[in-house]
């Protein structure tokens, strides 16, 4: 698996879509729990994941242009690396 598969999940490339100048943009975000409520009620499809030893939850939602938005959630007392803040 390459380190874009482990980072993103497998794809199936054949369905890939948009001008492939950008596949996807990334942002911190807070609330977990909050995101995922408010994606359900308002019926937008996104991909959940959690990576363990970052501390890290993800969700990733597919905007209509095919750009994929990846969103990052890690508790108050982990920086960006995983490592826990002093």
């Amino acid at each position: 698996m390459s380190q874009l598969e482990e980072h993103l999940g497998k794809r199936d490339i054949d369905t890939l879509v948009g001008s492939g100048s950008i596949d996807h943009v990334a942002f911190e975000a807070t609330d977990y729990e909050q995101f995922c409520s408010h994606l359900t009620a308002h019926s937008i499809a996104y991909t959940a994941r959690e990576v363990t030893q970052m501390s890290l939850k993800q969700l990733f939602i597919t905007d209509p242009n095919g750009i994929t938005v990846e969103l990052n959630f890690r508790p108050a007392n982990v920086d960006a690396a995983g490592r826990a803040r002093s």
